[in-house]
């Protein structure tokens, strides 16, 4: 589970801050059992304590977060935290699970800017590789990034967010700049995500959507390597499908640990 929003506000109020205007589709106790949750970094919108504090299993769940983020889930009652900083690993399972740079900030109340660190995730079973963006603006240390990592199945990277982009642009990219940012890691297909569920920028509510559709197609991507899901639509993986590729190209797919 990824950065979980399902409360009603991105705020530490129940009663005021941004505000969705798309109902979640479910509440956490509905996902059934998690076994692993991976935070990216701190902002209420990706750490939603009015969502975490639903999770029956917080004394056996494991959290792979951030570096400096370990003390916000121990004095909660989460017991199993691994706290990553950038190109360290871990395993959720048989997952293997790389905390990667993203160009953003991290900051929960007035007096703990940049106290924890922020980041993006690689996840690899057997060859077949996601990566999760969390937060990010575009910079030249994706193109590291995909020199290193890639290439990379399918990546979900933030699109919305963006306007006004002097106040922004070091913060989240734009759609044309998560196309770019795909593009620089390897990626083989996109998921546009972190759009059109609550109001934190100036943009209009369905404009990433289509900026990010047209940007991809320009650069290259088909149509079917395009993802936009509706919240609350379910998307299958063709893992089992990639690995008898790779079996069958000769590429070694490494064993499950």
């Amino acid at each position: 589970m990824l950065d979980p929003f399902l409360g009603n506000r991105a705020s530490p109020l129940s009663f005021a801050g941004p505000r969705r205007f798309i109902p979640a589709p479910l509440g956490i106790t509905d996902l059934g059992h998690v076994d692993t949750l991976v935070i990216s970094h701190n902002h209420y919108d990706h750490l939603c304590w009015h969502t975490l504090k639903h999770l029956p299993n917080r004394e056996t769940v494991e959290v792979i977060c951030p570096t400096g983020l370990a003390h916000w889930f121990t004095k909660r009652g989460f017991k199993n935290v691994t706290e990553l900083g950038w190109h360290h690993v871990s395993y959720a399972g048989d997952v293997k699970v790389t905390a990667l740079p993203a160009i953003h900030h991290s900051r929960r109340g007035l007096f703990d800017a940049n106290s924890s660190l922020w980041a993006s995730f690689l996840f690899e079973y057997q060859g077949f590789k996601v990566y999760f963006g969390g937060d990010s603006a575009m910079g030249p240390v994706f193109r590291q990034t995909g020199h290193k990592y890639g290439p990379i199945d399918l990546a979900l990277i933030g699109i919305g967010a963006y306007a006004l982009r002097k106040l922004l642009r070091s913060e989240h990219a734009s759609p044309e700049g998560a196309v770019e940012m795909g593009k620089a890691i390897g990626a083989n297909a996109l998921l546009g995500m972190h759009w059109g569920t609550i109001e934190l920028s100036e943009e209009e509510t369905f404009e990433p959507a289509r900026r990010f559709t047209e940007s991809a197609l320009k650069a290259g991507y088909d149509e079917q390597d395009i993802s936009l899901p509706s919240i609350g639509e379910t998307v299958a993986l063709n893992v089992q499908e990639r690995i008898c590729e790779l079996e069958a190209t000769g590429t070694e797919v490494p064993e499950t640990r």
